[in-house]
């Protein structure tokens, strides 16, 4: 059968093409585009929320370990504090507890860098000629204390914005061969202080303790450097009351009789 040519002429052009060749087949180059545009859009809200989300862990898991910092670091003080002592010689000692710990502020143009605190202190763990003299035989018979010291003091390179902490443990006098112990405690103080604080009364006792204050910090990723980065640090400030066990022993016992055989002696000055 004919098509008649009037007909066929009013037919679309585009009606009369094959199903290969319409163009609703495919996309064009303006849908393309907001396709894209639109998952860059997507991508990049999704991208912000997942940044955010690991700088909170990861903001999390540094507050963690400054905690474990701070606790292992104060930890070390409270033992130290705790068996603080006097240097004890035949005539005694004096019982002042602000002496107890000589504190030497800084030089430099901040009063924390060089600061330290110094003290005697009897020793942790050793044999007992560390801690008390077993070779006299007759007359003085001393019980040997170390020298602590702790030291805020930058590092060499001067580009963190916190201090150094120190650890020095010099061996008494009466122990030849021993030698000074030297230790970097942290790298990451940002604040020390080490306060003695006097409670109580002559007529209920008084209890005689240090107050410590201790900040370590660690600067926050993409938070500067230099003098700047202390702005984006990340802080932990840590507390302690340390009982010191030896002078309150002395204070709440007046009438306790050391002997003249067992005097304290410390490393020579």
């Amino acid at each position: 059968m004919r098509r008649d040519p009037a007909v066929a002429s009013s037919i679309p052009r585009w009606a009369s093409r094959s199903r290969r060749g319409r163009p609703t087949d495919g996309y064009s180059l303006v849908e393309v585009l907001i396709a894209v545009t639109l998952a860059t859009l997507l991508l990049a809200v999704a991208w912000r929320v997942l940044r955010a989300s690991l700088d909170h862990s990861l903001l999390g898991i540094q507050q963690v370990d400054l905690t474990l910092e701070a606790r292992r670091v104060i930890q070390q003080i409270h033992q130290d504090l705790k068996m603080s002592c006097f240097e004890r010689g035949p005539a005694g000692f004096a019982q002042e507890f602000a002496r107890l710990v000589q504190v030497r502020p800084g030089s430099g143009p901040n009063p924390l860098e060089g600061m330290t605190w110094s003290f005697l202190r009897f020793p942790h763990e050793g044999d007992v000629a560390d801690v008390c003299s077993t070779g006299t035989r007759a007359g003085s018979a001393p019980r040997f204390a170390v020298r602590v010291t702790y030291r805020l003091q930058a590092d060499a390179a001067r580009r963190s914005p916190f201090w150094q902490l120190v650890r020095v443990e010099e061996p008494p006098a009466g122990l030849p061969g021993r030698r000074t112990r030297t230790q970097i405690l942290s790298s990451q103080v940002n604040f020390l202080a080490i306060r003695p604080v006097e409670l109580g009364t002559e007529a209920t006792g008084q209890l005689a303790c240090f107050h410590v204050t201790l900040q370590v910090g660690k600067p926050v990723a993409g938070a500067g450097s230099g003098a700047d980065a202390g702005r984006g640090s990340q802080i932990v400030d840590v507390f302690d009351v340390v009982y010191s066990e030896y002078f309150n022993a002395i204070r709440n016992h007046p009438g306790m009789n050391f002997g003249w055989y067992a005097p304290i002696v410390g490393p020579a000055n």
